[in-house]
């Protein structure tokens, strides 16, 4: 079965020992390594954003059926093919994104084999698909100024960061925030996601 990843997903870890002097929380409490901030921004990396399964439910995890023929033979090349509708939508950035392909053996759910493949390694439709809407994006005194339809629209910078995000419908900026280097644009509309790359100086 298929498991569709993300890296780069920003959150906060709290520490709540932060202000604790007993010495038994060493460098977590206060004053310690680790104690000078009660929560810190982290990256989230590997997070699971959907599973595809022959189950919509996921009851049970099956995998999908009929894509490995019954009976194979030894060093026998099996090619085939699947598409996930839909699916960049449920990144918040699709250069992050990556795939995992796990073989099961269908009489034990034992894993027999799994490979992973980044989006970006693989055909660049899959990432930059383009929308049917007409997009332009360009950089007006530091930010960035998208024209598009409704849209949902987020800036990355290249590391994966997210700088802004908001929603448009007809022209709508984005903040830079004083950021200068490659700016990663994520369109996503009508279902379809579009990325563009500008230089921010």
């Amino acid at each position: 079965f298929f498991v569709l990843l993300e890296d780069g997903l920003m959150g906060v870890q709290t520490n709540g020992r932060a202000n604790m002097t007993d010495p038994i929380y060493g460098d977590w409490g206060k004053n310690g390594k680790y104690g000078g901030q009660a929560s810190v921004q982290i990256a989230y990396h590997d997070v699971v954003k959907e599973v595809f399964d022959n189950d919509p439910q996921y009851t049970i995890i099956t995998g999908f059926s009929g894509i490995i023929p019954a009976t194979v033979k030894s060093g026998q090349t099996i090619s085939s093919s699947i598409s996930f509708e839909g699916a960049l939508t449920a990144l918040a950035n699709p250069l992050n994104g990556k795939v995992v392909c796990m073989l099961l053996d269908a009489n034990t759910g034992r894993v027999i084999n799994a490979d992973v493949c980044n989006l970006t390694d693989a055909d660049p439709n899959s990432v930059e698909e383009i929308t049917e809407t007409p997009v332009s994006v360009t950089t007006q005194q530091g930010d960035i100024v998208v024209t598009t339809a409704k849209a949902r629209i987020a800036l990355y910078t290249s590391e994966g960061w997210l700088l802004d995000e908001t929603y448009v419908c007809g022209s709508a900026t984005l903040n830079t925030n004083g950021y200068q280097g490659i700016a990663i644009v994520h369109i996503l509309c009508d279902g379809q996601a579009e990325v563009r790359k500008l230089l921010v100086k």
